[in-house]
């Protein structure tokens, strides 16, 4: 149908004010659209760049920690395969007493056989006999301090292995101990060979000993010699009763020296048992102290108890008291002082009791002071040179050590110390 022009086709729509208006707002919102869209892509193009490179620094990081991870396996590998050819038994512990690393050198030591690696305390101690001492080294560690000890071990062939054991804490870099670590290392070799050292210097004093004796024996002998010649021309009752006296004397010598002979080169075997040591000291002196009033020496005891008992043999640890204070006395012959008092050290994971005895004294020159337990070394014309001799090797019976301090003029400190706590009898041989 054909629609002659002009001719309208429909209802006519006038656009007013308000179609504008809303055509402008279509075109507003259009293009705030159009912005917004644009806007969106190009986040998202910024975003999708930003993804490409976190993936690209992820993958980065990710192959810089495979290669540490790498790397610290390799050097896990290398530390184990070092550890595994350290000549010395190595154990890892943690604060709980767990058992965290062993390496082969300490399972021979030890003779484990089955025991896993990782296993507590109580566990190691069911399969080998170490004697409390590898709960007392990682209870030092767990405070941070480093000890050590020695044992003895009797495998299953009745072979005896010396062992030092040494713990060492680590923790964390704030200082925190974490654990400790325990090495133990073989010294039966090194025990014997000081053993065979200890044979050929005590052979080599031997010979200087014999030569000593000979002298010490041969003065009395020859004096016991000459007096046996005059009593046998001498018909008097009286005289003959002199010589015989002179005889009984020189005898009497010889017996002194024979039997402090005997005392030193005899093996010591103490029998030990619980002792006070105040109360040892306390007899010593108190056993002394009519012969020091005769010196005019004055006697001070600092009673301050050391709150432990020693393991020692009672009459072996007062004679070399004894002989200490004789000692003083006999360096103070225009009277003088002597000063005892006990004290306590901690060390290497051993308590000890420390007797002290000092004297105002006329003090041993320095030259002298190394000689001192010298066997037959004396600076006194009566001396036999054997007392503190003796002494030396009373106080090393007991697991002890002695040690003197001098100065010409001044005095003599002597310092006794003597381990607690359980110690078996042991024999010492000079």
């Amino acid at each position: 149908m054909n629609i002659p022009e002009g001719r309208p086709t429909g209802p006519r729509v006038e656009v007013g004010d308000g179609g504008k208006s809303l055509k402008l707002q279509w075109i507003a919102a259009f293009h705030h659209w159009d912005r917004s869209t644009r806007e969106l892509m190009e986040a998202y193009e910024g975003l999708k760049d930003q993804v490409a490179r976190l993936t690209t620094t992820l993958e980065a990081r990710n192959r810089a920690l495979e290669e540490s991870l790498k790397e610290e396996e390799r050097l896990r590998e290398l530390l184990s395969t070092i550890l595994e050819a350290l000549p010395v038994g190595v154990l890892v512990w943690n604060t709980d007493g767990n058992l965290l690393k062993m390496n082969s050198m300490g399972r021979k030591l030890l003779g484990l056989g089955g025991l896993g690696e990782a296993c507590s305390l109580e566990d190691l101690e069911s399969v080998c006999d170490l004697g409390g001492v590898l709960r007392e080294l990682i209870s030092c560690a767990a405070r941070g301090q480093s000890s050590s000890r020695e044992i003895s071990m009797t495998s299953r062939n009745g072979a005896v292995r010396h062992l030092l054991l040494r713990s060492t804490p680590y923790g964390e870099p704030n200082g925190a101990s974490i654990g400790g670590v325990v090495t133990m290392e073989d010294v039966t070799d090194l025990k014997n060979l000081q053993e065979e050292i200890a044979r050929k210097q005590r052979l080599a004093a031997m010979g200087e000993m014999a030569a000593n004796i000979v002298h010490e024996v041969r003065n009395p002998l020859g004096g016991i010699k000459l007096m046996a010649s005059l009593m046998a021309e001498e018909d008097r009752k009286e005289t003959r009763a002199k010589i015989s006296a002179q005889i009984e004397d020189a005898l009497g010598s010889l017996e002194g020296l024979l039997k402090n002979l005997l005392h030193f080169a005899r093996p010591m075997k103490p029998r030990t048992r619980p002792l006070d040591p105040m109360g040892v000291l306390s007899d010593c002196l108190n056993f002394i102290g009519p012969l020091a009033e005769q010196k005019k020496v004055r006697i001070s005891l600092e009673k301050k108890a050391p709150g432990c008992l020693v393991e020692a043999d009672c009459e072996l640890l007062k004679q070399a008291i004894l002989n200490i204070v004789l000692n003083s006395l006999q360096a103070m012959p225009h009277g003088g002082e002597i000063r005892a008092r006990i004290e306590t050290a901690e060390e290497m994971a051993q308590r000890w009791v420390e007797l002290i005895l000092e004297d105002t004294g006329t003090g041993i020159p320095a030259h002298v002071l190394p000689k001192v337990f010298d066997p037959f070394f004396t600076t006194r014309a009566e001396g036999s040179g054997l007392g503190l001799s003796i002494v030396h090797n009373i106080v090393v019976s007991h697991g002890g050590s002695i040690r003197i301090e001098s100065e010409e003029g001044v005095g003599t400190r002597v310092k006794i110390r003597i381990p607690t706590g359980d110690k078996n009898t042991r024999e010492f041989v000079p």
